[in-house]
């Protein structure tokens, strides 16, 4: 069950804008920060959308002050 939820949760973000440079702005009519011609959705090579990184936002240590 696991496996088929993290299956469904990185196939969601395939398509989701992790940044504001992040090619799948295109999808909902929005150009890129610092669009190139060879951009199209879904070939965001950011971390965000890889599924080795899913559930993991933010500081992965907390930070003592």
């Amino acid at each position: 069950m696991r496996r088929s939820a993290a299956a469904r949760r990185a196939a969601a973000l395939t398509y989701r804008a992790c940044s504001p440079t992040c090619p799948n702005w295109l999808r909902y009519g929005v150009q890129p920060k610092g669009a190139k011609p060879g951009m199209a959705p879904g070939r965001c090579k950011g971390k965000a959308h890889k599924p080795d990184h899913l559930g993991y936002a933010g500081r992965r240590v907390p930070v003592s002050r």
